[in-house]
């Protein structure tokens, strides 16, 4: 997991070439005239989601990971908290769906889970070792914008 502020982003091209596109691709800002939905802007390199929900109870979030790709998770628009604990010794609650490149967990034996507060100016990373819980709301529930943009890893 890395958290960075979006003007230090820069700084994360070393990790791989597909990071370097990605990063490029968000520092050059024409993600910000596109809907929501999927957009398919980096050829097998990445792809990126822009999606619209209302935070939720932490109760109501699961923890979930990606085994292909890598999140770069960007608010636009609103706040929410993101829940990460090491996905090694979590219990498995669906079984991962390769066409989606997901799989959600619960529980477990994992080191403790730390919170990220995500709101605009912020940026989290999230990788394939990283068990993630996103939508969780601060205090209220309230409307989110967010830009996720999925690198490639393996």
């Amino acid at each position: 997991m890395v958290v960075s502020s979006l003007d230090q982003l820069g700084r994360y091209k070393a990790l791989s070439k597909n990071f370097a596109d990605a990063i490029a691709w968000i520092e050059a800002g024409s993600w910000r005239s596109l809907g929501d939905g999927r957009h398919d802007v980096g050829g097998a390199a990445f792809f990126a989601q822009l999606m619209r929900f209302e935070t939720k109870p932490l109760a109501g979030c699961d923890y979930e990971t990606h085994q292909r790709y890598a999140d770069i998770q960007i608010l636009v628009e609103g706040e929410e908290y993101v829940m990460v604990r090491p996905v090694a010794g979590m219990d498995v609650k669906t079984p991962y769906e390769a066409d989606r490149d997901i799989q959600f967990f619960e529980g477990g034996k994992s080191a403790p889970e730390h919170r990220v507060a995500l709101e605009p100016g912020v940026a989290a990373f999230f990788f394939p070792e990283d068990a993630h819980k996103p939508c969780v709301a601060r205090s209220a529930p309230v409307k989110v914008r967010k830009l996720v943009v999925k690198v490639l890893v393996s």
